[in-house]
């Protein structure tokens, strides 16, 4: 499952918006489908995409074919 560690140029950034940003799965339209689906999780536990994020936040997504894109987050 790929996740993400939220760093400081993304803290108070909706989830949908940062996994759009980083290009983790795609439109935000499709990261709400997912998040409302329960494949997304924040520091392991449910989410919504409305979520604020904040420094350290561990962002994962419960499919295996996403890839990161951004080279200032850290990947578990």
């Amino acid at each position: 499952m790929p996740s993400w560690i939220v760093d400081s140029a993304h803290v108070d950034m909706r989830l949908d918006v940062f996994l759009t940003e980083i290009q983790a799965g795609g439109t935000r339209s499709a990261i709400q489908k997912a998040s409302k689906q329960g494949k997304l999780t924040v520091n392991e536990g449910e989410t919504t995409v409305h979520r604020f994020l904040k420094v350290g936040d561990k962002s994962t997504w419960k499919e295996e074919d996403l890839v990161q894109k951004h080279a200032n987050l850290t990947r578990e």
